[in-house]
């Protein structure tokens, strides 16, 4: 599985945007068929690259393990980061932003930043990458 896997294969699409768009409709709608060298399923072409990668690398991870966060007002939510490394207590995001901080995704760049401030305010080891138009 080193390549893009949906239901539908890329090879029946005309276009490879035809094929993402196919992908990220399935994932609106709660349908993550994208598989992984370690047979995690993941939600976006980039995280299946991250996945392969870590796993081709050895590297333990999680793949959206849920953590317990508390906001300002002291409600408590969970979050599901993309991936957790074990060995170091880290969390990764890979979010969907542009260089610029915007995202195809409607109030995307408001959830990465509140993302951002609840891992500060519980003091969790993470850091952060980018893939715009996931």
């Amino acid at each position: 599985m080193v390549h893009p896997k949906a239901d539908i294969p890329v090879e029946f699409f005309d276009a490879q945007a035809d094929y993402r768009r196919y992908v990220s409709d399935s994932l609106r709608k709660g349908k993550a068929t994208i598989g992984s060298l370690p047979g995690v399923i993941v939600k976006s072409l980039q995280e299946q690259k991250i996945a392969n990668w870590l796993w081709q690398h050895s590297v333990s991870f999680a793949y959206e393990r849920q953590i317990a966060v508390e906001d300002d007002d002291g409600t408590v939510r969970h979050l599901h980061p993309d991936f957790y490394y074990p060995q170091t207590e880290t969390v990764h995001e890979d979010f969907a932003l542009n260089a610029d901080g915007t995202s195809p995704f409607a109030d995307y760049a408001l959830h990465a930043e509140k993302k951002r401030q609840a891992y500060r305010r519980k003091e969790i080891d993470f850091f952060e990458t980018s893939s715009p138009g996931q």
